[in-house]
């Protein structure tokens, strides 16, 4: 699986971008036997997130809510106040 999530992002550009990141998270998806995977992006310095991808299994129930603008706020387990500790 890495070694073909690897060599299909070395061909990553803004034309492709969404659709690869789709089948990585369907690849994690599947590989870990999730219904829904997620990835959110933030802007460096910034609590808003800048962009999201979003897979999930066909009848699955899933979170329909695209998370693009939203403040970290509005997401409490995503802060970094919630990040576990050593």
């Amino acid at each position: 699986m890495m070694s073909r999530l690897s060599q299909d992002f070395m061909t990553i550009n803004r034309a492709n971008m969404e659709r690869k990141m789709v089948n990585l998270l369907q690849a994690v998806g599947e590989f870990f036997a999730m219904n829904s995977a997620y990835l959110f992006l933030l802007e460096p310095g910034e609590e808003i997130i800048s962009a999201t991808y979003l897979w999930h299994r066909r009848g699955a129930e899933y979170l329909t809510k695209r998370f693009t603008g939203a403040a970290l706020d509005e997401l409490p387990c995503l802060h970094p106040s919630c990040a576990p500790t050593n």
